[in-house]
């Protein structure tokens, strides 16, 4: 149950971060459905945004997520660091999601020039 509430706690926090950065500029961010979750896309506007708001701190303390292996970043302070790659490039985007919900929750993050 615990688990579950922290999924659906991240994924609000992502929609909403992605709402937050799509209303200044009157564009609309896509997410796209993945197995068991979703994406949020932002395009380097929508990054610059989201990465002003600073919400990597806010995020991980809700979510108490371990860090990825791969960057050795967690979930918050991952979303802090490549939107702010993203938005530092004209044609960047920005992704973020969640996969296999409920059973083995796994976190994405990332960015694209």
């Amino acid at each position: 149950m615990k688990r579950r509430v922290a999924a659906v706690s991240a994924g609000l926090i992502i929609a909403g971060a992605g709402a937050m950065a799509a209303a200044p500029i009157a564009s609309a961010f896509a997410v796209t459905p993945a197995p068991g979750g979703g994406y949020v896309h932002l395009n380097s506007d929508e990054a610059q945004v989201l990465h002003d708001a600073h919400l990597g701190g806010t995020i991980d303390a809700v979510t108490g997520w371990q860090p990825d292996p791969d960057s050795g970043l967690i979930f918050g302070a991952a979303i802090d660091q490549f939107s702010g790659r993203a938005a530092a490039s004209p044609s960047g985007t920005f992704y973020a999601g969640l996969t296999d919900i409920p059973t083995n929750l796994t976190w994405h993050t990332g960015w694209r020039r």
